[in-house]
C-alpha cells in the first residue's frame, strides 16, 4: 500500500527528542549511501518504520538507546 512504509519509499520523519526533521529513502544494501540519504532496508531505523503510516509514532533502538520518531510523509 502507498500509505505505509515499504521498500523504495522516501520517508520524512521528525525525531521527538530534538524535533529535527530528516528524509531518507529505503533501498537495497548495495544502493545504501548515507551521503545520498539512502538507507538499507536492513538498517535498524528502516526495520522499525516498515509497515507504519503517516502520523504514527515509532520506537526504535540505536545501540543501547531507545528513540521515538513521527512519520511525517511517505513518497514513492
Amino acid at each position: 500500500p502507498k500509505d505505509e512504509v515499504r521498500f523504495g519509499a522516501t520517508i520524512t520523519y521528525r525525531m521527538l527528542s530534538n524535533n529535527m526533521v530528516n528524509t531518507f529513502q529505503i533501498v537495497g544494501v548495495d544502493e545504501a549511501d548515507l551521503k545520498l540519504n539512502k538507507i538499507a532496508f536492513v538498517a535498524p531505523i528502516a526495520v522499525a518504520i516498515t509497515s507504519h503510516k503517516i502520523g504514527e509514532i515509532v520506537d526504535f533502538k540505536l545501540g543501547n538507546e531507545s528513540r521515538k520518531l513521527e512519520i511525517l510523509a511517505i513518497e514513492y
